[in-house]
């Protein structure tokens, strides 16, 4: 299955492929468990993206767009920007 990698990260960037948008770290969860990894919780899911965006900075291979939310790095361009009230 193109999908069942080696850790979290490998996981959450084939389902985010198959997904073609943005996933709450909730869904990434659910799908991972659905691969047959039961110890995958929103928790530890997030807790590895968070280290690898943040050990990775620009290279990473995932990307935050929004509160829980990761989607691809070639997404950030077609992504909504979020604008501040001046």
């Amino acid at each position: 299955d193109e999908v069942r990698g080696s850790s979290y990260l490998d996981n959450t960037v084939g389902i985010l492929e198959l997904a073609g948008k943005p996933l709450h770290v909730t869904d990434i969860a659910n799908k991972i468990k659905d691969l047959g990894r039961e110890s995958a919780t929103r928790g530890s899911v997030e807790s590895s993206l968070v280290r690898h965006i943040s050990s990775r900075g620009p290279k990473a291979r995932v990307i935050r767009v929004g509160p829980s939310t990761y989607g691809l790095p070639a997404w950030k361009n077609l992504l909504p920007q979020s604008t501040s009230a001046a």
